[in-house]
């Protein structure tokens, strides 16, 4: 028997950062939601930290390789399709909700929409595709990923991890920053929910690989400072990002 109605699960790799990620992310669900069950799939991770969790598997691949991150997603998949819940999210592991009523207004908009499930375009990476970052659905058939071929806005060719679910029952989130201190990292989608980008591995993105951004970046803030702000003073930044 289930101590709630939603299931909430997230891959956790080997990174220094976990234990404040693992921090922030419980922490915001904890002030959004009226409770909820958390299960984590480790990638070369101390399980030793994930004691408020339900751990699912476990391997010693890092996260930057997609086939070991993939596995933790269907991995967290399958545990949910076993399991009846009434709202099922999955979240990048530097991800969480950050609006009292994101699930309210989810439910609302995927509903008033005739979609299935929800997840992340990504337009500022030049792309279009339900991004895996987030993934929130009430029906457990849309709880699939996959490695996705694709072509870019400039043209170029590339894959990537995808949510699965058919594209005619996807509700897009856009990324809303009110203020955005970077293209990709620190940002905030649908205003419900937060995704800083690299929050386990070095900064890198095709996008910042292309000249679209080449005048860009320059003027925009530090990685490594944003991750320093994030870990350091997360609702801090949050309050920027929204102001």
């Amino acid at each position: 028997m289930n101590a709630f109605d939603l299931a909430v699960g997230s891959v956790f790799c080997g990174a220094g950062n976990n234990e404040r990620l693992l921090a922030i992310q419980l922490q915001a669900l904890d002030r959004t939601t009226s409770g909820f069950d958390h299960f984590v799939y480790l990638n070369n991770a101390d399980e030793r930290l994930f004691t408020r969790s339900t751990i699912v598997g476990a391997s010693n691949v890092v996260r930057e390789a997609t086939p070991g991150h993939l596995d933790g997603l269907r991995a967290l998949c399958e545990t949910f399709r076993n399991r009846t819940y009434k709202h099922y999210l999955i979240l990048d592991s530097d991800c969480f909700p950050i609006s009292q009523n994101w699930l309210q207004t989810l439910e609302l908009a995927i509903t008033r929409a005739g979609k299935g499930f929800a997840a992340p375009a990504r337009v500022e990476n030049l792309h279009f595709f339900p991004h895996p970052c987030v993934l929130y659905t009430s029906n457990p058939a849309y709880l699939e990923f996959e490695v996705g071929e694709g072509v870019n806005f400039l043209g170029e060719s590339f894959s990537d991890i995808s949510c699965a679910g058919p594209r005619e029952m996807w509700f897009p989130l856009l990324k809303t920053n009110r203020v955005s201190p970077h293209p990709f990292l620190a940002a905030i989608y649908y205003d419900s929910f937060y995704h800083h980008g690299c929050g386990t591995r070095p900064f890198g993105m095709r996008s910042a690989t292309t000249i679209y951004y080449e005048h860009v970046l320059p003027r925009c803030a530090a990685p490594e400072e944003l991750m320093q702000q994030f870990l350091t003073n997360p609702d801090e930044l949050l309050q920027t990002l929204r102001s």
